[in-house]
């Protein structure tokens, strides 16, 4: 039986800092300004 793996990428990405991040809050659902 021959085994086949599949190739998987994956990238992560980071966006600009929010107000929210610097608060240390939880964004969730909603958008906070850049």
């Amino acid at each position: 039986m021959e085994e086949k793996f599949m190739k998987k990428i994956l990238y992560l990405m980071r966006h600009g800092q929010t107000l929210f991040n610097v608060r240390r809050k939880i964004q969730g659902w909603c958008d906070a300004p850049l």
